[in-house]
């Protein structure tokens, strides 16, 4: 992909709408509009009241596009990795055309070859991953259009999820009137975020994907999603046990732990952090120290699940742990997290203007991933109009309408008429 194209990420969280809307040029992201819209319509990974859901995506759309003035028409959606499954196969196809060089064409039909391979019966594939690609076992990390064989093979990763959940996430787009330029599986994206730009992960990483409700444990290796487990437990039970030892609102103690709690040193401040009446206008207040207290037990139990299910892969030489996600921007989780595991473990934070938190690893990630097999798709679709983006911009250029897709990647994307 040479040209600039405008692409969205849109990401359901259990608390959140997360958007990012970047233009990809030169192998990066610049990011052009972010927005977060609370949401109160799930119940952990589920969609609860789809009417909240739809209503949250259609304003975090509605902002960027006022924003940015050209009308966001799809996205790509980030789906969780639960139940997530990975198998790798080889696919090969004879080279018949009269020259026997390798085309587009023939790459896309063992694609689709690909895309037909069973899986789970409650599953559904997210993520095809092109791992290599033999010309008369000659191996290519790029598509090898117009090289010289008798026959084309392809070594692919398959990515599967559950299928509920991704067709429940894709349907609640449709129905805030947005269409689904591809899907991708979180988990995927941030490893792919992550093996990008950080150098470490050259050895085996372990990620940590720490939202509201729940933690995704990813294990990246050779910059490949090789397995991945979901822990149901997240930094909102720590918020509940606050909010209910202090009667306190969940929306109040997020801004108080996020915003004075330091995990990386014990903290000794009996100073009052915050202060407020109860109904016999006695005052109540609470200070670092108690914060602090309050939530350790829970974070000790935190800790000890992700070890009891990474004890394996801690043991493999010079792993390395990444945090990411909303939970990671916990000042000295990381820090605390590498106590626990006697591992260093350290939150990642994109290099990217705009998006530099945690939480928009996986969106800039999905962005990644898709730029890499964009020219394997016959239809080449975008976010936005292009034509109408880049006149409103002041820039001369043509791009084609794109046609509507929708969800046809639970389908099949390869259609041809």
């Amino acid at each position: 992909m040479s040209e600039k194209q405008v692409l969205a990420a849109l990401e359901i969280t259990d608390h959140e709408i997360r958007l990012l809307v970047g233009e990809y040029y030169n192998t990066r992201v610049n990011v052009l509009r972010t927005e977060i819209v609370p949401n109160t319509g799930m119940d952990g990974l589920a969609i609860k009241n789809r009417t909240i859901v739809v209503n949250a995506i259609k304003e975090a759309i509605n902002n960027a596009s006022k924003a940015l003035k050209v009308k966001i028409e799809k996205v790509l959606l980030l789906i969780p990795s639960y139940r997530f499954s990975k198998e790798s196969i080889r696919l090969s196809k004879e080279i018949d055309n009269y020259n026997q060089t390798v085309t587009i064409e023939d790459i896309q039909t063992l694609i689709r070859k690909g895309y037909t391979h069973p899986v789970g019966e409650d599953q559904v594939l997210i993520n095809w991953v092109p791992v290599k690609y033999y010309t008369n076992r000659i191996a290519f990390k790029k598509p090898p259009i117009d090289e010289n064989c008798n026959i084309l093979e392809i070594e692919m990763d398959l990515l599967s999820a559950d299928k509920l959940i991704a067709y429940d996430y894709t349907s609640a787009i449709e129905q805030a009137g947005i269409g689904v330029v591809d899907i991708c599986l979180d988990c995927y994206a941030c490893a792919k975020e992550t093996s990008l730009f950080e150098k470490s992960v050259e050895n085996p990483t372990i990620l940590i994907m720490v939202e509201g409700q729940a933690t995704t444990l990813g294990f990246i290796k050779g910059g490949k999603l090789e397995a991945c487990k979901l822990l149901n437990e997240g930094y909102s039970l720590w918020e509940k046990i606050v909010s209910q030892r202090y009667n306190v609102s969940t929306s109040i103690v997020d801004k108080l732990i996020f915003q004075n709690v330091n995990l990386a040193v014990q903290s000794n401040d009996n100073s009052p952090i915050y202060l407020w009446k109860k109904d016999d206008n006695k005052t109540l207040q609470i200070s670092e120290k108690e914060l602090q207290d309050t939530i350790k037990p829970a974070l000790k139990h935190w800790a000890q699940e992700i070890k009891d299910s990474a004890i394996d892969l801690m043991k493999i030489k010079g792993v390395n742990i990444l945090l990411c996600g909303k939970g990671a921007e916990l000042d000295g989780l990381d820090s605390y997290l590498s106590r626990c595991l006697e591992i260093e473990a350290k939150t990642y934070y994109p290099d990217t203007i705009g998006a530099k938190e945690s939480y928009w690893s996986g969106l800039l990630g999905a962005i990644y991933a898709f730029v890499d097999i964009y020219p394997l798709y016959r239809n080449k679709e975008m976010s936005v109009n292009q034509a109408a983006f880049l006149k409103i911009n002041n820039r001369n250029s043509k791009a084609e309408e794109p046609e509507d897709s929708v969800s046809k990647k639970l389908h099949g994307f390869f259609q041809y008429k």
